[in-house]
């Protein structure tokens, strides 16, 4: 997350997900990966987004959401190391159980973007983990160990009002 894109509409797209997991039952956790030495709003950060600070021992439960903002999202290229990316192997070291969600927007936009987002979502399948996408201008990943996890997100999504052509699994579009 770099600062100059603070409060920016993608920020207001991440609230509104983040409230309608919230509404699902999570307690919602955010990791802003901060890419710069200084951050001055951090706390507002945290406000705006509704989500509340990393502890340090954090680790996913049943009950819990992990939110990642990433500056550019998820790199497809495991080997690949940047703070401004998470790959799939870092992702499934964080997810123990409960959820996450991933600001992605590491598309390379001459390629379909669904084309790359099943590839995505194929490569979590790879590793045990389900997941769709919420797919926009601002695209975000949902993962999960547990179908059924994903599954209560994603009606609370559709009970808001988000078109189910919006929500991309492995498979369909």
């Amino acid at each position: 997350m770099k600062e100059q894109w603070f409060g920016d509409s993608y920020d207001l797209v991440k609230r509104v997900l983040l409230e309608a997991v919230s509404d699902s039952g999570f307690e919602v956790f955010a990791d802003p990966m901060i890419t710069e030495a200084d951050f001055d709003n951090i706390e507002q950060y945290f406000r705006l987004i509704k989500a509340k600070p990393l502890p340090a021992d954090f680790t996913t439960n049943d009950g819990t959401c992990l939110f990642l903002d990433p500056n550019t999202g998820i790199s497809k290229d495991t080997k690949k190391r940047s703070k401004h990316h998470i790959t799939v192997t870092k992702l499934k070291e964080r997810l123990s159980a409960g959820l996450i969600v991933v600001y992605d927007q590491s598309f390379n936009f001459q390629i379909n973007p669904f084309i790359t987002i099943q590839e995505k979502l194929s490569e979590l399948n790879n590793h045990s983990i389900s997941g769709f996408y919420y797919a926009s201008h601002a695209n975000f990943l949902f993962a999960s160990k547990k179908v059924e996890v994903l599954e209560k997100v994603k009606l609370k999504l559709l009970d808001i009002g988000i078109p189910s052509s919006r929500l991309i699994n492995l498979g369909n579009h």
